[in-house]
């Protein structure tokens, strides 16, 4: 979509605000969060823990999806429990105004110590999960989906081989 955006800087963000406030059929003010809702994958720590705050800020209705959420939990690395969890929220919100996908699993090791079951565990949560996310929520038209990519994929970090090819491809 030609308004991809690559979150990094407060800049960055801004320009995500503008984006999710952007309606064309409301009568809101053009740049107003209020009434919005929001789903957000990743709400408990860093960045999504910042977005949430932002949101609700803004009078947005988020709802928090994660492993450790209470209502909504949710296994990236597991197909089953992503529908499950977004089928349950469109049955009690119907079509929401955006999906934002910021959940993260960073594993620092060489990619030679890296069993199997490691591997597939970092891709289905960093890539395979967040597919899923954006395949099975229920956006109305018009409505915005964000994925938080991180900027390990340009860095060449040692250890974060997998997760930074993840990254990129977000």
């Amino acid at each position: 979509h030609a308004q991809n955006l690559k979150v990094t800087t407060q800049s960055d963000l801004e320009q995500m605000r503008y984006l999710l406030s952007k309606k064309k059929q409301s009568p809101k003010p053009k740049n107003s969060l209020e009434k919005n809702t929001y789903i957000l994958v990743g709400s408990t720590g860093g960045i999504g823990k910042e977005i949430h705050k932002l949101l609700e800020k803004e009078g947005a209705k988020v709802i928090p999806i994660s492993r450790s959420s209470k209502k909504h939990p949710i296994h990236l690395e597991n197909p089953s429990s992503i529908k499950k969890a977004l089928a349950a929220i469109y049955e009690e919100e119907g079509e929401v105004d955006g999906l934002i996908n910021t959940a993260g699993y960073l594993r620092i090791d060489p990619l030679k110590t890296l069993s199997f079951q490691d591997i597939h565990q970092i891709i289905n949560v960093n890539l395979t999960g967040v597919i899923y996310a954006c395949k099975e929520a229920r956006i109305r038209k018009g409505g915005h989906i964000i994925n938080f990519a991180s900027s390990s994929f340009a860095k060449g970090r040692g250890g974060y081989g997998i997760y930074s090819a993840c990254k990129a491809a977000i």
